[in-house]
């Protein structure tokens, strides 16, 4: 749906995959008479739109730099509106950009201004300009509606209020955009609800007005560092805040009033405190996003997710008391901030560049999750957990279809399914292997210099593997090498001993690969 159909031959695309071809007819110019080709009574050849990539990506036409978007959200309706202005850098000539939306409908598309046409082809949005534009940076200006989503992912309604879930591919069901990890830009973000209800994104509130007629009130949210799509957050309806710590950083118990009943909320203030600031101190980086707000969300289909400021969790596992509620059900609620804070860094301040190093997020948040813990509490033996959760990743990697940790990744199912056991476990035990062998000290300093250095940006294996290499060896092996065969391979190595005259055991090597790629 949209204002018209770019004139090219195209192919039809759902969720990165590349269906069938489509031609649609095309205008032409008018020829001059010198032509060959008008001499031959033909048009002269017009530029195609980009073709849909295999590969799962963008064409490339247009870069984002920065976001604009304005939601307009009733969580009594079935339908939102919504506006966004992208400024994009177009690094060639062209007269085409191509973005996502996934079951929005556009009503309406200007480029600087000027109106385009809008072609939809699966889950991506072609804009063909009259004129080719030349390399610069340009605005793009839409203005759509959408339907909440059936389903717990884009953007939906759950008990009065609205909540967001964006992971891997699910932002473009919100607004359209660049969505994919390495395209990061900052965001200014505006809500409108009915008066009554409040509003939170992954900025500090810096303005609410209540519009001329007093129907409904308008939030305005602090600009944001550069963000990957999917860590954009929205909250609205009718919630309540429970206010925690002001400093170094406020933090805040977001959920439905009834919810908040008692002593519910109040614990996990106190944990995201405590391991924020061990975490800062871990990583030598300051938390990056001004204010932390935690919320619980009544019907959530993951765990958390760890949008840059605006955390969400499910309820149950967010809210608990501890003089109601399980020891089991706190330890839950402390490792499962602890995971998605160490996400601040890992993922959010450094985000994947594609979704084939999602190890990078999960597997560190996993890793870090155990060594906060057990600063924080010892008693609880968070690092020797990771002997349970290395045997329930090696228990999957023996299997015959077992999976590589980097596995390619060409289509939204490829990337939901980099989310299991092998990235988490498999991916934590690598790191807490290596930080075995270089030692914590310089292993930490390895990891903080990585940071650092990618800090607001993307990064890839490959850039870990430069900081760990310079940190130490491996007697002659590089760690990158030796680490490179256990993320690029399914299975791990059976290491064999054999006990000596002395009562020792002497290792003999590998004895029996749990893969053949082994």
């Amino acid at each position: 749906m949209g204002l018209g159909v770019a004139c090219a031959a195209m192919r039809l695309r759902v969720p990165a995959l590349v269906l069938a071809a489509a031609s649609f007819a095309c205008g032409s110019h008018e020829p001059t008479p010198s032509s060959p080709v008008a001499a031959a009574g033909l048009a002269p050849a017009r530029e195609l739109p980009p073709a849909v990539r295999a590969d799962g990506r963008l064409s490339g036409t247009a870069i984002p730099t920065h976001y604009e978007l304005t939601l307009d959200l009733d969580p009594a309706k079935d339908t939102f509106d919504g506006s966004i202005a992208i400024a994009v850098r177009v690094p060639v000539a062209t007269s085409f950009v191509v973005l996502h939306a996934n079951g929005l409908r556009v009503a309406e598309a200007t480029i600087d201004g000027k109106p385009v046409k809008i072609t939809v082809r699966g889950q991506e949005l072609v804009l063909e300009t009259a004129q080719p534009l030349a390399p610069s940076t340009v605005t793009l200006q839409l203005r759509y509606q959408g339907t909440y989503s059936q389903s717990l992912d884009g953007l939906y309604r759950a008990k009065d209020a609205v909540y967001t879930d964006f992971e891997p591919v699910d932002a473009r069901k919100a607004f359209p955009c660049f969505d994919e990890p390495s395209l990061k830009a900052p965001y200014r973000i505006r809500v409108r609800v009915p008066k009554g209800q409040l509003a939170f994104s992954n900025g500090a509130e810096v303005a609410r007005t209540d519009e001329a007629g007093g129907a409904h009130t308008v939030f305005e949210f602090a600009e944001t560092p550069p963000l990957p799509s999917y860590l954009v957050a929205v909250a609205a309806g009718k919630l309540a805040v429970l206010e925690g710590p002001k400093s170094p950083w406020p933090i805040r118990v977001i959920a439905r009033p009834e919810a908040l009943e008692g002593e519910r909320g109040k614990a996990a203030l106190t944990v995201a405190a405590d391991t924020l600031a061990l975490l800062e101190k871990w990583f030598d980086i300051p938390y990056a996003y001004k204010k932390l707000d935690l919320v619980a969300v009544p019907d959530f289909g993951s765990g958390a997710m760890e949008n840059a400021g605006l955390v969400t969790f499910r309820e149950e596992l967010l809210l608990v008391d501890p003089a109601k509620d399980s020891r089991r059900a706190r330890r839950s609620m402390e490792s499962v901030i602890t995971h998605e804070l160490a996400h601040q860094w890992f993922g959010d301040l450094v985000t994947t560049a594609w979704w084939d190093d999602i190890w990078l997020n999960e597997g560190f948040a996993s890793f870090m999750e155990a060594e906060i813990l057990d600063e924080w509490k010892p008693g609880y033996g968070a690092t020797l957990d990771r002997l349970v959760d290395s045997q329930r990743a090696m228990e999957l990697d023996a299997l015959p279809s077992a999976r590589k940790v980097r596995q390619p990744v060409v289509s939204a199912g490829d990337a939901r399914e980099a989310f299991d056991p092998i990235t988490y476990d498999k991916g934590a035990m690598l790191l807490a292997m290596t930080q075995s062998w270089l030692g914590k000290p310089g292993f930490q300093q390895a990891i903080s210099s990585y940071l650092k250095k990618h800090a607001n940006g993307n990064a890839t294996a490959s850039d870990l593997f430069a900081e760990l290499d310079a940190a130490g060896s491996l007697g002659s092996a590089r760690i990158s090498s030796v680490l490179a065969d256990y993320l690029d391979k399914p299975g791990v190595p059976w290491l064999g001993a054999e006990g000596s005259k002395e009562g020792a055991w002497v290792p003999r090597g590998v004895t029996a690969p749990t893969h053949a790629s082994w």
